[in-house]
């Protein structure tokens, strides 16, 4: 092949090729359209040298900084007037002129040149072409030459004269609605509010002949036009949406096409029938209708006009010249009306003198209206609206392109090609054409004073053959600021390449001179083009990220975020991995209940989601919708190597597969004598070094120690000794989970290439190459000896022994094709067993060991449970079977593992949109996170979050509760498989700890750090005390001797003692004394002092109420004496001492006790006191005993203030009387509520949607709609409700009481909505009645229903089709399709239903019920729908059908 020298790009020679030529051919056009485009750019510079220019702010935006729309840009536009009188230059951007025409005589030229010569600038016009279509408007060339000629006709004097008319009714509908809001108070209105939505009143009569009353009522067709122009004029300020393709994908773009469609749609459907009735009538028909009417409407003429050779306009036509016109007419018409009324009102000598005129011209006229002949009779008023319009012209600027050189009187020429802004608002503020310009004086125009002005001189509907008639079409922006794409295209160094016609290049470039640039000459390279196409992807790349991002942020609109500590960081460090970052994250869980959204920088949002119905969707979802965030996993990967922790698609589904049988429960049986081995051995350390006086030890190291020691036992079969003696095996791991801990907290150190570099990454690769050998050898091993051996023998051995091993299991599964796994699949999932399982089981039974050292009754209750289930049996080890007899220790661990999950956090990334439970969507690529904390400390999931609560976990307490609220080891496709072998170890070692130690807590308080797991900072530290071997309790006296009755009553008042009489007094001091045993039993050894301190207030408040309510209670009761106290005091708080039965045993099924804190309380539900009132209401309840009977109707109640405020219903007194209505009320609580009502404040306020409510209850209500809660259940037929007043409701209908009956003829009714109803059946009353109509109705909210249909509104709108319901009932009705959820259920056969009295239906069939009979023919029907479809039936001919 011929050879092409490139020597001079400092490469040796090389053979040419096609590629080659096409890539230089290519390079060669790009580089001469950018040497054409220079020149063209220069010569046109060159050319306009001879307009002024003002200085430029900045030499890349011009003069662009200067141009605002705003009262300053006005005011520099006119101080431009002063300084350049005809015409000047104005730079937008660096490349892109604009000559700025403000003197008649220089307009005069480009307004009356042809409109093939002085074109519209389409820049802004463009963006109207959807909407606008081929109108006049933005039509050009023939076609606007003959669109013109046609529409002449219609602005007519004789089509104008009845719309005369039309305009004094839509003024006086303007005028009644001011008149209605002066009345109320308001009299400061918005002219361009009202002015705009009576000219678009007007405009749509005049157009189509269609009253909308937009005026009184909203109207979707004006909405969207409204809607169109708002959308334009923000289009045309973002000059980054000027391209169609970007705009559309847009929210706005998206808002603009859906209102483009409303009203092409409307007008569609009226140009359709008006042609149906043209066609069916005939012309002369249609005509003499029109002609009796006096109306023939835009519309109407449009469908009869032809041109020259008869041709018709096409609908298309019509409708764009209808939506021109509609569009050029309001919003110019309402603009100048506005500045009219303004400036009369500055001026109000002129505004009485325009007034005085129309008094005479309407003198004795019935009714006051405005005529056709009128209008010419009102010289003076028309002199103020020309000024005005002089001095606020509603088009400020109208662009022109000259498509050729335009010579100017004074021989200046403006380039072909060069946009041209003509200012209406220049001219008329110029002061070499108006003197004084600033000044509104009518008289400029007075007709007997004429003036030697240019008829240019004033143009507010612009001028020339592009003049539309009566009103103005071109529409600019409000002020001078034009705005257009600037060209970022600076260019570059040119190639002049004078290749031969053979194949070498020349061995030198030329040189370009970019002198007129300010830069030195350069030499263009192929480097520099692959530089400019290198930037150009990177800005490509840029640009999609930002669109990505945008469309991100307004669809993460929908989720709360707290206020942001900085505009670039977002929220970063506000939620730290410390004591104190949890706290905040608590705060924030109970601030959003559902979630809220966090942004890492101004870039990266992160979605944290803590509530069990919200991360439903996430944890439900596939592996591969929702994988495992690689950010963090990634560190681990050469570690862990694909393991099911880092492993993803395919082969993550095939591994999941393959282990789950080696965690099947014959696999882990035995390994429960493994966790009895380790647990010994940490004990016998634990003995050794309380012999030694150490008895604070951290749980963490130790406990962490005994987990690794039984992981190596299951997984390798390997006993290190690794409690006794260091390993380098269990030091590596140890140390890999602390780097990989330390590098996640340094986001420098992200990359594997500079943490590699650092001491740190050295250590941890050193440390990764040890564990693998290790890890390595085992499996080699174990590979050797099992083809030795042979299957069967193999199998043989590891039966004997009893235990097959992790390894084992790894080396002898298949897959369904039986392919093994390989000896790095194995090796990855060992370590990956072995990092999972060894941290996160220590820090859940470290934080175990806390609680229960904090709640020394728990733990006393877990000890005697451990005590009878291993009594008589020697040795004391847990064995398998033993695991499920421990219930209270579960719920112990249960508790503790929700308080302290051992993983705070997982994170989830989407690989496509997730919808939420409440029709919200994470967008795809946003990350999750699913907080296991935050759940598990969620108020609105758990009550009392942070309290340590064992019996939220008794098997009564789970039924109705949420599996997603409690998820330790995560939950769905991707949740821990070894969480059985966790809680199994926990189990083990925790009895077997409690067994032999009392755990109590340390004098310093821990603090909380996640990290990888939930650790401590500075370690867990708990002081041990071994119990005593020679009984299995401890003794109830210790640390008892030196408490007394004493220590605590001598610190009492004299007046406090005084109080009592001596049996008083002996009670009193038998109640202190035994509490105080109990409470000296609880906390063994702990100093006296404490114990006192710690319950001397609350003893010094309850001392008196406990004596009082012990004699109530006698005397309620007639009880003859009170009996001793329990000998053998538990320290359960449901069997804590109190009073036992009495002899008559009157008051033995609910008799009072103590609680550990020495509260009230009542033995049937558990529930404490602190003030015995509320102890004897709330313990008649079970009883049933209501002692305060009312005389007049005989109604018992538990309380005597409940009869009192019940007999008030009696008596009808109403001492609360509301001052502004007249209104009395009974209670107190009623007026404050009604007084709230005249306020007009709302005070409590929905977070999510900000709709305001009156009361919190309704609050309340109304948040449960978003939450999707209902709490209260029914017991006979299991359907939930939002509040307890429904639940009442529903739950008369099971029970057949009536809880409401009309006095006059006896009904009973299940609720008090019925019943108020009925009631005004017998009164004739319907107080609510209807403004618009008059119709009267019963209730407000078949008023508020009613008035929906009037106005359209539908305000419930579903998030997830964007249906709209006019009311809340619907919009659930609806959901139901969405959410395919069949909650109701037949209990004979199983089938789901959605709706409630789908199932009542049903459930007729198996019982045979039919209780709907035919009266004609008596034939039965389980429904009532299916009788009114029978009916219909008796009225056909044949009357066999029936049969």
């Amino acid at each position: 092949m011929l050879q092409l020298s490139l020597s001079w790009l400092g490469l040796g020679p090389m053979a040419a090729s096609l590629w080659h030529l096409l890539l230089l051919g290519g390079a060669s056009w790009i580089l001469a359209r950018i040497l054409a485009w220079s020149y063209v750019f220069y010569d046109n510079c060159c050319r306009l040298r001879c307009f002024p220019q003002p200085p430029k702010p900045n030499w890349f935006w011009g003069h662009l900084a200067m141009m605002k729309s705003n009262e300053e840009g006005m005011q520099f536009a006119a101080h431009l007037g002063h300084y350049f009188r005809d015409i000047h230059l104005c730079w937008v951007g660096p490349v892109y002129p604009v000559l700025r025409l403000i003197h008649p005589d220089t307009i005069a030229l480009l307004l009356q040149a042809p409109a093939a010569v002085a074109p519209k600038e389409m820049t802004l016009y463009g963006l109207l072409k959807p909407w606008l279509g081929d109108g006049l408007l933005l039509s050009s060339g023939g076609k606007w030459s003959h669109h013109r000629r046609m529409l002449t006709p219609a602005f007519h004097f004789d089509i104008l004269k009845p719309y005369v008319k039309i305009f004094n009714k839509s003024v006086n509908i303007m005028h009644a609605k001011w008149q209605r809001l002066t009345a109320k108070g308001i009299a400061r209105l918005d002219m361009f509010e009202h002015i705009s939505l009576m000219t678009l009143d007007s405009l749509q009569k005049c157009i189509f002949s269609f009253d909308s009353n937009c005026q009184e009522s909203p109207s979707k067709y004006i909405a969207a036009i409204l809607e169109l122009s708002s959308l334009i004029m923000k289009r045309h300020r973002q000059l980054f949406l000027h391209m169609d393709f970007l705009y559309y994908l847009t929210p706005d773009g998206r808002r603009f096409r859906k209102a483009c469609d409303l009203v092409h749609d409307f007008t569609d459907a009226v140009i359709r029938e008006r042609r149906r009735t043209l066609n069916s009538q005939g012309v002369d028909e249609f005509v003499k209708a029109k002609a009796k009417s006096k109306t023939l409407d835009f519309i109407d003429v449009l469908l009869m006009a032809k041109d020259e050779h008869g041709k018709e306009l096409s609908d298309e036509d019509v409708r764009a010249e209808a939506d021109t016109f509609m569009f050029g007419g309001h919003d110019t018409t309402a603009s100048g009306l506005s500045w009219i009324l303004y400036n009369l009102a500055r001026h109000p000598e002129y505004q009485e003198r325009c007034r005085q005129e129309v008094r005479e011209l309407l003198r004795d006229r019935e009714p006051q209206e405005i005529e056709w002949d009128d209008l010419a009779q009102l010289p003076f008023l028309t002199m103020c609206i020309k000024e005005s319009l002089r001095l606020h012209p509603p088009v400020t600027m109208i662009l022109r392109c000259c498509t050729q050189d335009i010579v100017l009187p004074d021989g200046r020429v403006i380039p072909k090609g060069n946009v041209c802004a003509i200012s209406i608002f220049g001219v008329h503020h110029n002061p070499s054409v108006w003197p004084d310009p600033e000044v509104y004086d009518p008289f400029r125009f007075d007709p007997e004073t004429p003036q030697k002005r240019s008829p240019l001189a004033f143009i507010p509907f612009s001028a020339g053959p592009s003049l539309f008639p009566c009103i103005s079409l071109d529409l600019t922006p409000p002020s001078c600021s034009v705005l257009y794409p600037v060209s970022l295209e600076i260019p570059a160094p040119f190639l002049d390449l004078n290749y031969s016609l053979c194949v070498y290049l020349p061995s030198r470039m030329s040189q370009l001179s970019l002198s007129w640039l300010g830069l030195a000459p350069e030499v263009a390279s192929p480097w520099q083009l692959m530089m400019l196409v290198g930037a150009l992807w990177l800005l490509a790349r840029i640009l999609t990220q930002i669109y990505a991002a945008h469309g991100n942020y307004h669809r993460l609109r929908g989720f709360p975020q707290p206020p942001k500590q900085n505009w670039l960081m977002g929220h970063v460090g506000m939620v730290t991995p410390t004591e104190q970052g949890m706290k905040k994250l608590t705060q924030l869980v109970v601030t959003y209940p559902q979630g809220f959204m966090m942004w890492m920088g101004p870039m990266f949002p992160i979605i944290t989601l803590c509530h069990s119905d919200i991360v439903r969707s996430i944890l439900n979802a596939s592996a591969a919708v929702a994988l495992k965030d690689v950010i963090f996993y990634s560190f681990l990967k050469p570690w862990l190597g694909d393991g099911l922790l880092v492993s993803a698609g395919d082969k993550w589904s095939r591994h999941r597969r393959m282990l789950t049988p080696a965690f099947h429960f014959n696999i882990l049986k035995p390994y429960v004598k493994i966790f009895n081995d380790s647990t010994n051995i940490m004990h016998a350390k634990w003995q050794h070094l309380i012999s030694k006086g150490s008895t604070r030890l951290d749980m963490f190291e130790h406990v962490s120690l005994m987990t690794l020691d039984s992981l190596q036992k299951c997984v390798f079969s390997v006993n290190s000794n690794c409690q006794e003696k260091s390993s380098e095996y269990i030091a590596a791991i140890l140390e890999l989970s602390a780097l990989v801990a330390k590098r996640h907290q340094q986001p420098l150190l992200y990359m594997d290439l500079l943490y590699h570099l650092t001491p740190d990454g050295m250590r941890f690769r050193k440390a990764c190459s040890l564990v693998h050998e290790f890890t390595d050898a085992v499996i080699q091993e174990r590979r050797r000896t099992l083809p030795d051996q042979g299957l069967d023998d193999f199998l043989k051995t590891k039966a004997e022994s009893k235990t097959l091993d992790f390894i084992d299991v790894l080396l002898l599964i298949k897959d369904e094709d039986g392919k093994e796994l390989s000896d790095e699949d194995i090796r990855a999932e060992a370590d990956t067993f072995m990092f999972e399982g060894h941290d996160t089981t220590a820090s859940g039974l470290s934080w175990i060991l806390y609680n229960l050292a904090k709640h020394l009754e728990y733990q006393e209750r877990c000890r005697q449970e451990v005590q009878e289930l291993l009594r008589d049996r020697e040795p004391q080890e847990i064995e398998w079977d033993d695991l499920n007899q421990l219930p209270f220790l579960t719920m112990c661990i249960k508790e503790s593992l929700r308080l302290h999950p051992p993983v705070p956090v997982i994170s989830r990334c989407c690989t496509q949109d997730v919808g939420l439970p409440d029709g919200r969507v994470i967008p795809k690529g946003v990350i999750c996170l699913i907080s296991i904390f935050g759940i598990h400390h969620n108020p609105s999931v758990w009550p009392d979050p942070e309290v340590y609560d064992p019996f939220r976990f008794d098997p009564e307490n789970i039924k109705d509760r949420s599996p997603l609220a409690f998820i330790p080891f995560s939950a769905g496709p991707r949740n821990c498989i070894g969480q059985t072998f966790a809680m199994n170890e926990m189990k083990v070692a925790l009895a077997l700890t409690l067994l032999r130690f009392r755990v109590l807590p340390d004098d310093k308080e821990p603090r909380r750090q996640p990290e990888l797991i939930l650790r401590a900072e500075g370690g867990l530290w708990l002081r041990v005390e071994p119990l005593s071997t020679d009984s299995k309790m401890p003794s109830r006296d210790i640390a008892w001797e030196s408490v007394s009755f004493e220590d605590v009553a001598v610190k009492f008042t004299q007046e406090e003692w005084a109080m009592l009489d001596p049996s008083q007094k002996k009670l009193y001091k038998d109640v202190m004394q035994e509490t105080l045993r109990n409470l000296a039993f609880i906390g063994n050894k702990l100093k006296n002092q404490k114990i006192v301190s710690e319950y001397e207030n609350l003893w010094r408040k309850l001392s008196s109420q406990l004596v009082e309510q012990f004699y109530e209670y006698k005397e309620s009761f007639q009880c003859t004496e009170i009996c001793s106290w329990i000998p053998e005091p538990s320290v359960n708080l449901k069997s804590c001492p109190g009073l036992a039965p009495c002899e008559k045993h009157v008051c033995g099924e609910g008799s009072i006790g103590c609680s550990s804190l020495g509260v009230p309380l009542n033995h049937q539900c558990g529930k404490t006191f602190l003030d015995s009132t509320y102890f004897r209401i709330h313990r008649r309840i079970h009883t049933g005993v209501k002692p305060y009977v009312c005389k007049q109707c005989g109604k018992a109640f538990t309380a005597s203030r409940y009869l009192k405020s019940h007999e008030l219903t009696h008596t009808r007194e109403k001492s609360y009387v509301c001052k502004q209505c007249g209104n009395s009320f009974t209670f107190w609580y009623q007026f404050q509520k009604h007084k709230v009502i005249h306020s007009g404040v709302n005070p409590y306020v929905c977070k999510q949607c900000g709709k305001g409510f009156t009361y919190s209850s309704s609050l309340k209500t109304h948040e449960r709609i978003h939450t999707g809660q209902k709490p209260y259940v029914c017991k006979h037929c299991g359907k939930t409700f939002g509040s307890s007043g429904n639940l009442k409701r529903h739950g008369s209908t099971h029970t057949g009481e009536r809880l409401y009956v009309c006095k006059q003829c006896g009904k009973s009714f299940n609720n008090h909505s019925s019943f108020q109803f009925h009631k005004r059946m017998h009164t004739g009353e319907n107080p609510y009645k209807c403004k618009q109509c008059g119709k009267d109705l019963a209730s407000s909210s078949s008023l508020q229903s009613h008035e929906r249909n009037h106005s359209g509104e539908k305000p419930y709108v579903c998030l997830q089709c964007g249906k709209a319901f006019s009311s809340d009932s619907s919009l659930r009705k609806h959901k139901i399709m969405h959410s395919e959820e069949k909650p109701y259920e037949c209990k004979q056969c199983g089938k789901a239903f959605r709706r409630f009295f789908e199932v009542r239906v049903h459930e007729r069939i198996h019982n045979s019920e039919r209780p709907y009979q035919c009266k004609t023919c008596g034939r039965g029907f389980s429904s009532s729908t299916h009788l009114r479809r029978h009916a219909p039936v008796h009225g056909r001919a044949n009357k066999d059908v029936c049969k």
